[in-house]
């Protein structure tokens, strides 16, 4: 080091005057050394570090900031700056993965102790192109919607308090202090604009056990109470013995009826109830499956004409085969019942409607081992002799026909139409050979969602109005003219369910449940599919309050 250093005339002369920069050791050569490290000055030593020389300390200086950036930091700095935001990876993440989530993480922290904030959450615990579907199953049974054809919204929880449970102080076992809506299956709105709502009840073996009513819900969301100790009352006589109310249907005559469709009774046959508003003090049997004709009834409504007209697959679900469905016309003063088959482009059917312009609307869920849409199906009746089906929407997928599994529609206007869907296919395991073994695998897995589908115009626009996450298992939707009420039964898929499932936690206090499906389209290997759930468990591990429980369902 020949040349004297600048910053010596930042010292007083005395210090330096006659100062050698070239000798063993001087002022000048050590203030070099100084200038050299913090600005890279050029000079004859270079510094050297293995292979490679450093830029100068102000140059890394200018560059600190994009060390805190995750899109510009060093890939070794990630695991740092992921700690910062109190952040860590999990094994499967890639580079992109890693980046892309310590930019989001922060965002998601400000919705903490929300249901959103949980859902985003999750989602984002399962980041990556095999995402899987994960719904958060709160205990919400009904719900409500205002809809904007412009925007998504939540939809808001009309009913969330299920029934209530105690642990017996002998058995230790759960047991009902007193029952509520669990897993609502179908609902009617009745004139005086309150609901009636279809429940399922506990499956079958699982603590603890809540029976299958039909239960009358206000238009505010309060059941009918009654008792010495108000608690919630079911409609119908007491013993009613129903077991899976798959429909219900209101006439219009003062005092109005209700008419509720139950699957199995009787020692195996459907029937068909009437009762009586405005105590329902009884429930007159007006058909047996015997009578009706029944195979898997799936949806009831009324016709135009004040005829009942019954939705049915036509084969048993539980076997797997192929539908072969009908509608059942019912004329119930005289009583009278007429069957026709649907034509043969109508493949899995799920709801239906009659529109003031009379004909039928059905919704289809299409086939169910194949990655295809649903549809809406309209059946042209002016032949009685052979009916006619002419398909409302695209029978592509894509963003022009987005239904998978479409399980209730109304009508807004003419031509539009409000289209509830689960978002998985097969809509049951079963009907699926090549998945049935794994029951949260399914040919297609989206979140359930709530569209608008306009007819009038050509093609059709479908408009998705709910945002994802809100609905599990959605089951069934009426419309006031203003509001859309949905109920939701959650997800107990009873065959071959994963994970620690003991308990309906609908009917537990302080519980939800996190249910997880896979796309068979991107199915990852097992232990992929595994790691990803055990991402989703530290998550929730790491969110919920200890009070807290949390059950997980899916499939690995």
């Amino acid at each position: 080091m020949s040349e004297q250093s600048s910053w010596v005339r930042y010292l007083p002369p005395v210090l330096w005057e006659g100062d050698d920069p070239a000798a063993p050791f001087s002022l000048s050569g050590m203030l070099r050394i100084f200038e050299k490290l913090l600005t890279g000055i050029d000079d004859t030593i270079p510094i050297v570090h293995g292979d490679h020389t450093h830029d100068a300390i102000t140059i890394q200086l200018d560059r600190l900031h994009r060390l805190y950036d995750p899109w510009t930091t060093p890939p070794e700095f990630l695991d740092w700056l992921a700690s910062w935001v109190s952040f860590s990876f999990p094994n499967l993440w890639d580079e992109y993965t890693r980046r892309k989530a310590i930019g989001e993480i922060v965002d998601i922290y400000q919705y903490r102790g929300l249901k959103e904030g949980l859902i985003r959450h999750l989602d984002f615990m399962a980041i990556g192109a095999r995402q899987p579907r994960i719904a958060i199953d709160d205990g919400n049974s009904v719900l409500t919607i205002v809809p904007d054809p412009n925007r998504q919204q939540h939809l808001t929880a009309l009913v969330s308090q299920g029934p209530s449970a105690r642990r017996d102080a002998i058995t230790h076992d759960l047991v009902a202090n007193f029952e509520g809506l669990t897993r609502p299956s179908c609902l009617a709105l009745a004139p005086d604009r309150t609901l009636l709502v279809g429940d399922l009840g506990s499956p079958g073996g699982w603590t603890p056990v809540v029976d299958q009513h039909v239960w009358q819900i206000s238009a505010e969301g309060r059941y009918a109470f009654a008792g010495a100790q108000p608690i919630p009352h079911p409609i119908g006589p007491s013993g009613w013995n129903l077991l899976s109310p798959v429909a219900i249907a209101i006439d219009s005559a003062s005092p109005w009826n209700a008419y509720v469709l139950d699957l199995t009774v009787f020692g195996g046959s459907p029937a068909l109830f009437q009762l009586a508003s405005p105590d329902f003090p009884s429930a007159n049997v007006i058909a047996t499956g015997g009578t009706l004709g029944t195979v898997w009834p799936v949806a009831m409504t009324w016709d135009t004409n004040g005829h009942l007209l019954i939705l049915d697959r036509g084969a048993p679900a539980s076997a797997g085969g192929p539908a072969a469905p009908f509608i059942i016309d019912v004329t119930l003063s005289p009583f009278a019942v007429t069957t026709t088959p649907l034509p043969a482009t109508v493949i899995e059917p799920l709801a239906l409607i009659v529109p003031p312009a009379g004909d039928v609307i059905v919704a289809d869920a299409g086939p169910q081992g194949t990655v295809s849409p649903g549809n809406l199906v309209r059946i042209d009746r002016s032949n009685p002799a052979a009916w006619t089906a002419v398909a409302l929407l695209p029978s592509a997928v894509g963003p022009g026909n987005p239904l998978v599994q479409p399980t209730a529609i109304v009508e807004d206007t003419a031509g539009i139409y409000f289209v509830l869907d689960g978002g998985l296919k097969a809509h049951l395991p079963q009907l699926d050979p090549a998945l049935s073994s794994t029951p949260f695998l399914r040919q297609i897995a989206q979140p359930a969602a709530i569209y608008r589908v306009d007819t009038t115009t050509a093609p059709p626009a479908i408009t998705q109005i709910s945002m994802d996450g809100d609905l599990v298992s959605p089951t069934d939707m009426v419309f006031d003219g203003r509001t859309l009420i949905v109920t939701d039964r959650g997800e107990y898929s009873d065959p071959g369910l994963a994970g620690p499932v003991l308990r309906v936690w609908r009917a537990t206090d302080h519980e939800f449940g996190v249910v997880v499906h896979f796309p068979a389209s991107l199915a990852p290997s097992t232990q992929e599919r595994a790691q990803i759930i055990r991402s989703i468990q530290e998550a929730i591990n790491a969110y919920t309050p200890t009070e807290i429980t949390c059950t997980m369902v899916y499939g690995v």
